[in-house]
């Protein structure tokens, strides 16, 4: 390629496409930098062809709109048709995807300035043809342009070069070479950089051109939820209908699409987890693969609540936390009142039934109580018994004895803070509340809250 085309001289090439070479030039008249589009020599074999390339050239300059990138020249230097454009030196769209998604706060942003300018084309009865997100450029503030309006179009018009546009973003329409085609052609490849923008993937990739072609005709619109599940709930709904295989199901303008996206910020996010299935994940992941305990939602809350009163106390050698205070001697954990309630519910509630009754009513299936078999059973009647004092419990006694392996029938040997494990007699789901002391009563209470005393309860399943 020669150095100057007509008055502009060539500095560097930009990119190279499948139908033109984009150089940046300096436009000496003017003295500002340009880009130039050299097309292929077959739009001026004939006069014909030079008459429609020079009246759709007229066409795409007159497009006068703040989001599409001006022409300011066309004409042909030694055979070579070319079109002069404004330089846009912030890149392109799908340099800023690189993958990744983009949030839905620029998405509407990016959709709302460009919907207009597509809008007005499609009123000119122009239709891009070629709509992808590197037909899609940024000047130096980051404001973005529609690039390459009718190309596509002048392409065709010349009968001898034909170009349909890009297979990701065809149309059914357009891949099965509707005649009639219109503008809501380019509202689906408006839709396909969409689902690309929100979900960082392209919504149909295959191993070949005529299959992917073949996916926009056939495949079900897929879920941008199940690949970006952060967006709103209403997101799919409005992805179905850009990317209707009928056109007439789908956003008649570019603006009813942008619009339907800005409504979208207000609605929740489609990812929210309910609190009773947040514990029962928790509880699983702390228990293993192999433990599923058959436990119903309301039960699973309450143990939560147990473990979470005495969690921070009850694991055994670990430091004070940064906000505890300690003064001498008397340093001591201070649960809110909640948590001793919650203790002391526990501890009558063993009291009342007897320990026989809450491992399985006394059944012949029950295990002795022995050094072997029963640790578990031990440490409750000494947390029961620990109560009734407010002097402090050596818990020594209550150590696991060692067990060579492990019997399916008893619990686990060395249990931690939420572990599981599934009663063989009932098929009960027991949850593991380790040793700890927690502060009880009060000091201007009623006579059965006084004084304030320390109790300290041996680890015990619930």
């Amino acid at each position: 390629m020669a150095r100057q085309i007509g008055r502009y001289q060539i500095e560097r090439e930009l990119g190279q496409g499948g139908m033109a070479t984009v150089y940046l030039a300096l436009d000496s008249l003017f003295e500002r930098r340009v880009a130039i589009k050299v097309l292929p020599r077959q739009f001026t074999e004939d006069l014909r062809s030079l008459q429609r390339f020079e009246g759709e050239a007229k066409m795409i300059a007159s497009l006068e709109d703040p989001a599409i990138v001006p022409v300011y020249d066309f004409g042909q230097d030694e055979g070579w048709p070319y079109l002069v454009m404004r330089y846009m030196s912030g890149g392109t769209l799908g340099e800023r995807m690189v993958g990744q998604p983009l949030a839905l706060e620029e998405v509407s942003r990016y959709l709302n300035r460009l919907a207009p300018a597509l809008d007005l084309a499609h009123e000119k009865g122009i239709i891009h043809r070629d709509l992808k997100p590197d037909n899609v450029l940024f000047d130096g503030e980051g404001r973005p342009y529609l690039a390459d309006f009718g190309i596509a179009q002048l392409t065709e018009a010349t009968h001898t070069v034909t170009l349909r546009g890009t297979p990701a973003y065809m149309s059914p329409e357009q891949v099965q070479e509707d005649e009639d085609l219109d503008g809501r052609s380019d509202i689906y490849a408006l839709g396909v950089m969409l689902y690309e923008m929100l979900a960082g993937v392209q919504p149909y990739v295959a191993q070949t051109t005529v299959k992917q072609l073949l996916m926009h005709v056939t495949e079900p619109v897929p879920d941008v939820l199940a690949a970006n599940p952060d967006l709103p709930a209403g997101t799919q709904a409005v992805i179905d209908k850009v990317m209707a295989k009928d056109r007439e199901e789908r956003y008649q303008t570019a603006m009813e699409l942008a619009e339907a996206v800005q409504q979208l910020m207000a609605q929740p996010t489609a990812k929210i987890e309910p609190p009773v299935v947040a514990v029962q994940q928790t509880v699983q992941d702390e228990a293993g693969p192999e433990a599923v305990p058959d436990t119903s939602a309301e039960e699973l809350v309450a143990e939560a609540s147990v473990v979470s009163a005495v969690e921070e106390k009850t694991q055994e050698s670990a430091p004070f936390p940064p906000s505890l205070e300690k003064k001498g001697s008397e340093a001591r954990l201070r649960l809110p009142a909640w948590a001793w309630w919650v203790g002391a519910i526990v501890v009558v509630l063993l009291l009342a039934f007897g320990i026989r009754s809450i491992f399985g009513g006394g059944g012949d299936d029950m295990p002795e109580a022995t050094d072997e078999s029963g640790v578990e059973i031990a440490a409750v009647v000494s947390s029961a018994t620990a109560t009734t004092t407010p002097e402090p419990v050596n818990t020594a006694t209550a150590e696991p004895s060692p067990r060579a392996t492990q019997d399916p029938n008893l619990p686990p040997p060395e249990p931690t803070l939420g572990s599981v494990w599934e009663r063989p007699q009932d098929k009960m789901a027991m949850v593991y509340v380790p040793a700890g002391t927690f502060l009880m009563g009060s000091e201007d209470g009623d006579s059965d809250e006084i004084p304030m005393h320390d109790v300290t309860l041996d680890g015990f399943w619930v």
